[in-house]
């Protein structure tokens, strides 16, 4: 049996379920891996159509700090499927494809394998809905502290606040 994956403790203290002192929260901070997002540059393998897909997503991706830079290489791989996941689609709209039962039997078996590998990366890399929401830090409200004596006062205040 598995145990839960380990929550940053930024996370752990917006859901309000932190119960660690100050030295505890502060050393476990430190011991936590950020990521760095320095040196982000699309591979040289991508076509200028794909480094400038590349270039959107990986600003996208680092503002959520998200990416770093041993994703690139995922990253890059995404946005190339996705590429040729595009391709497939094309080649499967033409007429000489759409008359030919095998052909349109093998470009849809290849459009199916781009699609498998392009929804593995987006969830390695957060892009889908579901991915993205177990990414996000829940902001913790802060409750308003409520003078109890403030009824007592006509400005609103309490009549010994100054």
């Amino acid at each position: 049996m598995a145990g839960r994956n380990k929550e940053p403790i930024a996370l752990i203290q917006a859901k309000g379920k932190s119960h660690k002192t100050k030295a505890e929260i502060a050393e476990r901070e430190a011991r936590e891996v950020k990521p760095v997002t320095d040196g982000i540059v699309p591979p040289s393998q991508l076509t200028a159509k794909q480094k400038k897909k590349f270039s959107a997503l990986a600003a996208m991706l680092s503002e959520w700090k998200v990416l770093s830079a041993t994703d690139v290489e995922a990253l890059a791989r995404y946005v190339g499927a996705v590429d040729e996941y595009w391709s497939c689609v094309r080649i499967l709209r033409k007429k000489e494809v759409r008359a030919e039962i095998e052909l349109y039997g093998e470009w849809s078996d290849r459009l199916d394998k781009w699609d498998k590998m392009c929804g593995r990366l987006e969830a390695k890399l957060g892009l889908t809905p579901v991915d993205r929401a177990k990414l996000s830090a829940p902001v913790k409200q802060e409750e308003q502290k409520v003078n109890r004596f403030a009824k007592f006062s006509v400005s609103g205040k309490a009549a010994n606040d100054g």
